[in-house]
């Protein structure tokens, strides 16, 4: 406190207040110094006790502070002095440390030697003690060695005792042993020569004892054989007898030539029904079930004359002029060929999803007047590949049994008869079976190929066509035509009508549905058809909306 009230005064305070902390700094290094001292050196000189108690500092700080006002520079002469006092007083401790490190070294010089003389003596005296030690355990040692060798001679007598004991017992054992053995061996071959007498007497009785039952056996059997035959030829005897008198006479001979036709007539009846019954079976089959590869027909059999059932309408095909020249042309040929038996032409149909490449088929088959048959490419792959293969056979041998010609429409072809490059082993065989079977010219059927991809069908395919037809997108007309006619179809209850059965025409007749108001609908055919052209509808298209349309206003 007193320090900072100095130091609030002025610089000149600040001055002195410095130079008393520096004299500090040098007084307590000094009385570190006199620490590191030895002992031996410190109470030389009073003052450094003094100083060291803290004395000489307390009283020097008094008298600074009651000159520190007034002499200044009093204060750093005395600094002055001080400092030289204290490097003199240095100069003398490394003095006094040197002299005593100086003689310290000197001392340990003279112990060192006296150490190594009391070392030296002392391994002489101890060299003394190791030799009579050595000489006393080594008289020791040859006492003791001679008496382990007298042990020694004792020990190897007993064992040459033990030795010769043990060869004696040896050979006595050896001796007794081959005696026992000899008993041993005599007694087993006299117990083995009796066994074998009493074998051999046993076989011999055995024997004995089967040659006499064996002779028995045979009398016995004999006998048995000879009575059996005696009584075979009795029963013979007297059929014979019968049946010479049955076929006795000019009756009997008429009754056994009615017995031998008889006979003739049930083995050719029997051979003739074994070779037919297959044939027949296979007819009927061909007659009743079609094969698992069609999936739809439309075949005319000859007691559909005799029935009731509505006559089905021509399917109408909306195509272009074109395509409807080549229709006509199509089937005024294949009417020709059908009657007069000729060789059929087969066809590709290719084009667009839904554009009516079906119902050209179907309307070609019915105007032409022949079956129509209808087989998927992609029903194959429920088969494998022998069953596909068995079932293109089954399929057409059905076909060729055929009375009228048979229209065979193939859709989605390029499933299964796509180029063999890009098929596998199992699917190459299926379409070289088919290859096979519409190889060469046929009247009794005629192939229509549909399919979207025409470039992947292999070539084998496309050398058996004869005729093409591309369909192309509806136009505008086309699908406004398709619109009217579905409208007509499927909206009116007129239309309904012409597609129910008799029974419904007469509930009709009495109760009829509510007429659908198609007022508005009409109108709006040609907006849609434009509409459906832009958006590039086709034929399945249109009547998918028609269907859908006409379920929506009967909720």
């Amino acid at each position: 406190r007193r320090r900072d009230e100095e130091m609030s005064t002025g610089g000149k305070t600040l001055t002195q207040d410095k130079a008393m902390r520096e004299a500090f700094e040098a007084q307590r290094q000094f009385i570190n110094l006199i620490e590191s001292l030895p002992p031996d050196i410190v109470p030389a000189a009073t003052r450094i006790t003094d100083l060291k108690n803290g004395k000489v500092l307390d009283a020097w700080y008094e008298g600074y502070k009651l000159k520190e006002a007034n002499k200044p520079n009093e204060f750093l002469a005395k600094k002055k002095k001080d400092t030289t006092d204290l490097e003199a007083f240095k100069n003398f401790l490394n003095k006094k440390t040197q002299e005593f490190r100086r003689e310290t070294e000197e001392s340990a010089k003279k112990e060192t030697v006296l150490t190594q003389t009391m070392i030296t003596a002392e391994n002489y005296r101890l060299k003394e003690e190791l030799g009579r030690l050595e000489a006393k355990i080594a008289q020791q040692l040859k006492i003791k060695s001679e008496m382990a060798k007298g042990r020694m001679g004792k020990v190897v007598e007993e064992i040459d005792r033990i030795k010769s004991d043990f060869q004696t017992w040896k050979k006595q054992s050896a001796e007794s042993l081959k005696t026992s053995k000899k008993l041993i061996d005599f007694e087993m071959l006299e117990k083995m020569r009796l066994e074998q007498v009493n074998a051999d007497n046993r076989l011999k009785h055995r024997i004995e004892w089967h040659k006499s039952f064996s002779q028995d056996e045979a009398e016995r059997k004999r006998l048995v054989q000879e009575t059996e035959m005696k009584v075979e030829v009795e029963q013979l005897r007297q059929q014979f007898q019968i049946f010479s008198e049955i076929f006795e006479g000019e009756e009997g001979r008429n009754r056994a030539l009615r017995l031998l036709l008889l006979g003739a007539g049930a083995a050719a009846t029997f051979q003739v029904t074994k070779s037919l019954t297959p044939l027949l079976s296979k007819s009927l089959h061909r007659a009743l079930f079609r094969p698992k590869l069609i999936s739809r027909s439309s075949v005319k059999r000859p007691w559909d004359a005799l029935s009731f059932k509505r006559k089905e309408e021509a399917p109408v095909v909306f195509a272009s002029p074109e395509i409807n020249d080549r229709l006509t042309g199509i089937v005024q040929g294949l009417k020709w060929t059908n009657h007069h038996k000729g060789f059929f032409s087969h066809l590709l149909l290719y084009g667009q999803p839904g554009t009516g490449k079906t119902l050209y088929a179907e309307k070609i088959a019915q105007e032409a007047n022949m079956d129509f048959v209808m087989i998927s490419g992609p029903s194959f792959d429920q088969f494998s590949s022998a069953d596909a293969i068995q079932e293109i056979k089954n399929l057409f041998s059905w076909i060729n049994s055929r009375r009228k010609g048979t229209l065979v429409f193939v859709d989605e072809c390029d499933s299964f008869l796509e180029d063999r490059a890009t098929l596998s082993p199992p699917r190459i065989r299926v379409l070289n079976e088919f290859i096979n079977q519409t190889g060469t010219e046929s009247n009794k059927f005629m192939m229509v190929f549909e399919t979207n991809r025409p470039q992947v069908l292999d070539p084998a395919v496309h050398s058996r066509v004869g005729r093409s037809v591309h369909f192309a997108r509806c136009t505008r007309e086309m699908i406004e035509r398709m619109l009217r006619h579905y409208v007509a179809k499927h909206l009116s209850t007129k239309g309904m009508k012409a597609g129910a059965s008799w029974w419904k025409k007469m509930v009709f007749h009495f109760s009829p549905p509510a007429e659908p108001d198609l007022s508005e609908l009409l109108p709006l055919i040609h907006d849609l058809s434009d509409r459906f052209f832009q958006h590039g509808f086709v034929g399945r298209d249109v009547t998918n909306f028609v269907i859908s349309l006409s379920q929506a206003l009967f909720i």
